[in-house]
């Protein structure tokens, strides 16, 4: 704070110094704002249509006019229009859960169907105890492009097949009954508390896992259902042909839905167009 100075002090040095606006550039920004709020004004083109070039009934300085539209600098009000944010969902950037590695490191190739059942079983009971996770088993079957994909969901509480209509890839079947899986999850009364949906495409999932303003619209769909479902929902790769009963159950499903009969294990056979309690 300056409380005074001697008469030769510039004013403009100590108005820097106290980080004070002179106040000529006050005053020119406050006629610059009244301005832009005079043309503004409805129902009111006085001050929009003034003529500002024409003569002047001041003779020693310019008028109000004048001297506005000479400040450039002052243009506090942009009349350019700009290209407003679009609305974001932040579940669209969210990290979803999804996992694509099992308990041990190692490659489908370098083993055994017998042996890979044995590390996918154990991944899946260590991580999600039957008795506290709900396990749902997607899966999708392309036989023919012309017909389209088959879509299977398996669970102890409800199990679907369906058909994703014609000239459908088997992602699109894949993909499609993950979203048939949420469907039902973001429905049940009351909520499923912990759920891990278990497919064996890991393009679909990592479909999932990566968000892109491109993708196709049930991958979007997908993580608009997410936002909608209470409880924790987990995404867990399985390999596929290696004998896991829940994944062979969503193959048979898939098959079904796309019209092919296929045949599965010595298991007693139901009905798996009904939904259970």
């Amino acid at each position: 704070m300056i409380t005074g100075g001697v008469k030769t002090t510039p004013v403009l040095a100590m108005q820097l110094l106290c980080n004070l606006q002179p106040f000529t550039n006050i005053i020119e920004k406050n006629a610059a704002i009244l301005f832009n709020r005079l043309i503004r004004l409805p129902n009111n083109s006085f001050w929009r249509d003034y003529d500002s070039d024409g003569g002047r009934d001041l003779k020693t300085q310019k008028g109000f006019i004048q001297c506005v539209r000479e400040n450039i600098q002052y243009k506090v009000i942009n009349d350019v229009p700009f290209e407003l944010l679009s609305f974001a969902n932040p579940l669209d950037y969210a990290i979803l859960d999804i996992r694509l590695d099992l308990v041990l490191n190692v490659r489908k190739r370098d083993l055994s169907p017998t042996a890979l059942q044995a590390i996918a079983l154990e991944t899946i009971n260590t991580r999600f105890p039957p008795e506290e996770w709900l396990h749902i088993y997607t899966d999708g079957s392309l036989l023919d492009f012309a017909q389209g994909a088959g879509i299977g969901v398996f669970s102890r509480l409800f199990s679907f097949y369906l058909h994703a209509g014609p000239l459908t890839t088997h992602f699109d079947g894949e993909v499609e009954a993950i979203h048939i899986a949420l469907q039902q999850l973001a429905v049940r009364l009351p909520p499923i508390e912990r759920a891990v949906i278990l497919s064996d495409s890991t393009s679909a999932l990592q479909a999932l896992s990566n968000y892109n303003e491109n993708n196709c619209l049930r991958v979007q769909n997908c993580r608009e259902l997410l936002g909608k479902i209470k409880g924790k929902i987990v995404f867990q790769w399985v390999p596929s042909y290696c004998g896991l009963w829940g994944n062979e159950r969503a193959d048979f499903l898939a098959k079904k839905g796309n019209g092919y009969p296929s045949e599965l294990s010595q298991r007693p056979d139901t009905s798996f167009c009904q939904t259970g309690n």
